[in-house]
């Protein structure tokens, strides 16, 4: 029995001793500028860019905030921040939601990118 426990014990710790090496290799160059935590494209049923969607984030139990959005179908979600974050896309009665983990890089975050299609064909449309 004490032979199973050092055997799982060295395993244990070898796993572990590899996982900090892999983080530590993998660790951010530090840089002045700011990095997105989340970039999330919206499409719409067709696959098409949209860009009159309402984009809003949350991280933690902290207060929802508006992406911000510089292309067609891509927004921001936050700048240098990490946690928890659930996402939601709406335009009319058409949503989409996510929800992901940003980690905290070191000097930057690990920049995440999901995409979310929306769910339903607004009324004035015909599919």
């Amino acid at each position: 029995m004490a032979r199973k426990i050092m055997i799982a014990s060295f395993i244990a710790t070898a796993v572990g001793n590899s996982t900090i090496a892999q983080a530590a290799a993998e660790e951010i160059p530090c840089t002045l500028e700011a990095r997105a935590s989340v970039t999330v494209t919206v499409l719409d049923a067709e696959g098409a860019p949209v860009s009159d969607a309402v984009v809003r984030y949350s991280v933690r139990d902290e207060p929802a905030r508006d992406c911000e959005s510089f292309t067609d179908g891509e927004y921001v979600c936050g700048w240098e921040t990490s946690g928890h974050f659930f996402i939601t896309a709406t335009r009319g009665a058409e949503a989409a939601t996510a929800a992901l983990f940003v980690w905290w890089g070191g000097c930057h975050v690990r920049s995440e990118r999901v995409t979310l299609r929306l769910s339903e064909m607004p009324a004035d449309r015909s599919p």
